[in-house]
């Protein structure tokens, strides 16, 4: 059969990790004439636990995005990712046929035995025989298996993709758990990354670690109404390189960061702030230009990487619509009375609310706050939440001018807990809801979890401890009235 220009592969699988021997079967896609390929990262699957269950699926996002994003013509389909769940071959058809000829990519084993109906498709996919009849198959031939002409299906394209360092995912796995190199096994990104966050090993992940920058290439994003943030963005216009980037340069304050990373998280590149504005707890605090500067992406930097929360609002019955939020979300009373809101806090696990559940019947007062480890330090703390260190493993939920349960005011948990805030008496007391300050208009209930897919990556230069930033916040200095003051120890 023909590839048509219209011509749609699919391309699913775990990528866990993507290798370089994936990464040839998209290009050969792409010689071969597909102009739109996509590739669909599989989420939680009872059938391969070890695949789709052995990192956080925000690692699996994030190296697809690294290993197939920069190819041209192809789109990387991170929602079994988000939600959690596993679109079988039968559904991923049904949502893409009306955008053209659908393609589904696989590997000769899954055709052995099909002249005899045996094949993995025709017994075990979810509608198997109808697909094998009906759609049409890009097959890749693959080392161990004797592919037969009497065994494809009636629709089909073979295709061949030597790599000749292919392994398999599981072969990149052992190798690294073996502390072997996997350089010539995977894509160079999806190599730094794994490394800098330990996946795969036998130790625990971390979220912090180091990275390196050599010729920076920066996408330079800064405020536009800060003179000092501008004159900042025109000293490393030198190292500006907007259509090849390999670090996002933020100029201004934590305002202008939120908004870089919201719309540029998915190019999967670090996030390197310089404050011009306040405090700037996500930024470096720079208060001059040294000519030092010319060599400053010389050393490694510190890095840590922070989810961002899934927000979905629904302002109807049943119209439940999802935005992301690096810092936090809220809802708050819309009128001069007091808001009343049913808290409820669910334990998720694979993909599914578990039978564990917290509830407060009725919160009454201003409104109520999810927040990210990076966003405590914003409008959390202030509400009486504690300040944590980006990286934290945690989320925090706070209200404000709490009334009643009058013994409660904050709570912190882990981030596999999604929080739902619903509106009690919406006539009355009707809520408004707040993403990152981004005011949403009204709403009667708001669902607020860890993102599955986006993250971000806080870069600092050694020394701009953040830490240090916690203290300043904790501990006021001087011209603080809580009285505050940092001095050295004495011996006594």
């Amino acid at each position: 059969m023909k590839i048509d220009k219209n011509d749609i592969a699919v391309y699913g699988g775990s990528f866990s990790p993507p290798g370089n021997h994936h990464v040839k079967v998209v290009e050969v896609l792409i010689e071969a004439g597909f102009r739109r390929i996509i590739v669909v990262p599989c989420g939680y699957r009872d059938d391969k636990k070890t695949r789709t269950n052995d990192i956080e699926k925000l690692h699996r996002a994030v190296m697809s995005d690294m290993a197939f994003g920069h190819l041209p013509g192809v789109e990387v389909d991170l929602f079994d990712l988000e939600k959690d769940v596993f679109t079988r071959t039968w559904d991923l058809e049904r949502r893409y046929k009306n955008q053209g000829r659908v393609w589904h990519v696989i590997g000769a084993d899954m055709i052995i035995g099909g002249r005899a109906g045996e094949s993995e498709i025709q017994r075990e996919w979810e509608h198997g025989r109808e697909l094998w009849n009906k759609s049409n198959f890009v097959v890749f031939t693959r080392d161990g298996y004797n592919l037969l002409k009497e065994d494809l299906p009636p629709h089909n394209v073979v295709m061949t993709a030597a790599v000749e360092t292919a392994k398999s995912s599981t072969e990149i796995r052992r190798a690294i758990a073996a502390h072997e190199s996997i350089a010539d096994m995977t894509p160079p990104l999806v190599t730094d990354y794994i490394e800098r966050y330990r996946l795969y090993s036998a130790g625990l992940t971390v979220r912090s670690g180091e990275i390196n920058i050599h010729s920076p290439r920066l996408l330079i994003i800064s405020d536009p109404d800060n003179l000092r943030a501008q004159e900042i963005a025109r000293y490393f216009s030198r190292f500006a390189c907007p259509q090849k980037p390999n670090m996002i340069l933020v100029v201004g304050g934590d305002g202008t960061m939120l908004r870089a990373v919201r719309e540029n998280w998915r190019k999967r590149l670090p996030f390197f702030g310089i404050n011009a504005g306040h405090l700037g707890f996500l930024l470096n605090r720079i208060e001059a230009l040294p000519e030092e500067w010319e060599d400053v992406f010389v050393s490694p930097f510190v890095v840590h990487q922070s989810p961002l929360l899934y927000v979905e609002t629904r302002k109807h019955l049943h119209d439940w619509k999802g935005a992301f939020a690096v810092n936090d979300a809220w809802v708050e009373r819309q009128t001069l009375q007091a808001a009343w809101i049913e808290l409820i806090v669910r334990q998720r696990a694979n993909g599914h609310v578990t039978t564990e559940e917290w509830h407060l019947d009725k919160l009454v007062g201003n409104g109520a706050l999810v927040s990210t480890a990076a966003g405590s330090t914003s409008y959390a703390q202030p509400m009486g939440a504690p300040a944590m260190l980006v990286g934290s493993p945690h989320l925090v939920l706070v209200g404000d001018d709490v009334k009643f349960p009058a013994n409660w005011e904050y709570s912190t948990l882990d981030l596999n807990q999604e929080v739902e805030m619903v509106g009690l008496d919406g006539k009355k007391r009707p809520l408004r809801g707040s993403v990152d300050g981004v005011d949403l208009g009204r709403v009667q209930a708001m669902r607020v979890r860890t993102s599955n897919i986006a993250a971000a990556e806080f870069v600092f230069v050694k020394g701009q401890d953040l830490a240090g930033k916690l203290e300043e916040i904790q501990f006021p200095g001087a011209i603080s009235s809580s009285g505050w003051r940092k001095r050295p120890t004495t011996n006594s």
